[in-house]
């Protein structure tokens, strides 16, 4: 989904919903305008790798960052009840360069390792939540979120084996690995709930506070892509080659999203708003035949955003 295609969906939901309240047309009110969102992301990859293959290294990628940016619109459909809805896309990308000792993932024996590679993920979230105005500050609010990603990861490096007894690099036994890109995919979908906080310090700032709760559920795929290896006695040429493999679970979790913030009406038909947007998910992976842990992995995604309103 590009951006434009966004405007324009989130303009045909905004008219649509107009449309059923035909009696309140003229009470009904629609703001317009746009977020961006600057991201630190500490991905689930790193858990993984720790759980899942050590020996891949995965688990010593950095935190990645990146900007994300998109349409929102909020209507006001009552004096209590407003539908909202967002998209935010952008990519984001993490490096890592490491040395690290791990038993091979057929043999357990000790190697040492060295790898580099770049991660670039590309990640959208859709968000949509329908809210309602419990008292001057406090609402309740439900919504869903579809929350696609799609992580291509790059490395390279090598190994050396390491002697059973005293655990010293053995000679001429390194092996120089070059793999084509690794992609893992997700499409995260999401129904929740969640409370929201305002409090008016004066006719022109307004201080909020966010939080909600996620339940989703969706796929996880991973393509391997092949993986040459040149021995330290060769040459780089005719390497041997392990062919890449696909493979597609389902996956599942809970998440956490905070998001405080303040709101400032900048004129009559103009608000502003800042803070800081914090999105927690816990997933499992299932049916992953042949993978000793696959709970527990956490992906943290936070950092300030700003975001502008037209009302219309």
């Amino acid at each position: 989904m590009n951006l434009s295609r966004a405007f324009s969906v989130i303009l045909f939901l905004c008219v649509s919903l107009r449309g059923v309240f035909p009696g309140r047309a003229l009470a009904v009110e629609a703001l317009l305008g746009a977020k961006v969102w600057y991201v630190a992301w500490n991905p689930y990859l790193k858990d993984v790798g720790e759980k899942v293959a050590p020996w891949e290294g995965w688990q010593y990628i950095e935190g990645g960052s990146g900007m994300m940016y998109g349409p929102s619109a909020s209507l006001l459909l009552s004096d209590r009840l407003t539908f909202s809805v967002s998209y935010l896309y952008g990519v984001l990308g993490a490096r890592y360069d490491t040395d690290f000792i791990e038993s091979n993932g057929d043999t357990n024996l000790k190697v040492e390792y060295h790898f580099t590679g770049y991660a670039r993920t590309v990640r959208h979230d859709l968000d949509t939540a329908l809210s309602y105005t419990l008292s001057r500050n406090f609402k309740l609010f439900a919504g869903f979120k579809y929350q696609p990603l799609t992580m291509k990861v790059n490395k390279r490096g090598g190994f050396w084996d390491l002697n059973d007894i005293t655990g010293a690099r053995e000679p001429d036994e390194f092996y120089y690995i070059d793999s084509n890109e690794l992609t893992f995919k997700q499409r995260n979908y999401a129904p929740g709930v969640g409370v929201g906080y305002t409090h008016a310090v004066s006719d022109t700032f307004t201080l909020t506070a966010n939080v909600s709760f996620i339940y989703f559920f969706g796929t996880f795929d991973i393509d391997t892509g092949d993986t040459y290896f040149y021995p330290a006695s060769g040459t780089f040429e005719n390497p041997s080659v392990n062919p890449g493999s696909s493979f597609s679970f389902d996956s599942s979790g809970i998440g956490l999203n905070a998001e405080p913030g303040i709101v400032v009406l900048l004129n009559e038909k103009t608000v502003l708003s800042l803070g800081f947007r914090f999105q927690y998910v816990r997933m499992t992976i299932r049916n992953a035949e042949g993978l000793d842990d696959t709970e527990g992995l956490n992906d943290y995604v936070y950092g300030a955003y700003l975001a502008a309103l037209y009302r219309l």
